[in-house]
């Protein structure tokens, strides 16, 4: 496998790690955990445990934030398809660098999520660049 086939690999499984984490986040029930306290028809009081999903608690507005991971591995997806040139190299380290940006900031709720989608945008920049001096015939192919 030549190193651009392997960085375009990387972007593809950045891709889909970012949409991993961004199902997850959704809808796995790991936003709040607890008990309520219902009253039955019968006057009986019972403790229920309960549990939510981020979108209950945080309304559908959250979709635009936790869909940017997914856009800039999108970006990235789609800057490693393109020709390999100058231009595109700098572009994907930009891209990273912006999902970088996303992981540290949104650190404390939601940016850890999409560490290993940015960790392997990275290892694509990585490789991406190091790919530079291929010949045109060893580009082909994904």
């Amino acid at each position: 496998m030549t190193q651009l086939r392997a960085a375009r690999w990387m972007t593809v499984l950045a891709h889909g790690l970012a949409w991993s984490a961004f199902a997850f986040i959704l809808f796995w029930p790991w936003m709040y955990h607890g008990t309520t306290i219902e009253v039955g028809p019968d006057g009986i009081q019972r403790v229920v445990p309960y549990s939510a999903t981020f979108l209950e608690v945080n309304s559908r507005w959250t979709l635009i934030p936790l869909l940017v991971p997914v856009g800039l591995t999108a970006a990235g997806l789609l800057v490693a398809l393109g020709a390999h040139g100058r231009r595109n190299i700098v572009l994907l380290w930009i891209v990273t660098a912006l999902a970088a940006v996303f992981c540290v900031l949104g650190s404390f709720s939601v940016g850890m999520f999409y560490a290993p989608a940015c960790l392997a945008l990275l290892a694509a920049a990585i490789i991406f660049t190091m790919s530079k001096g291929q010949t045109t015939a060893a580009r082909t192919g994904i």
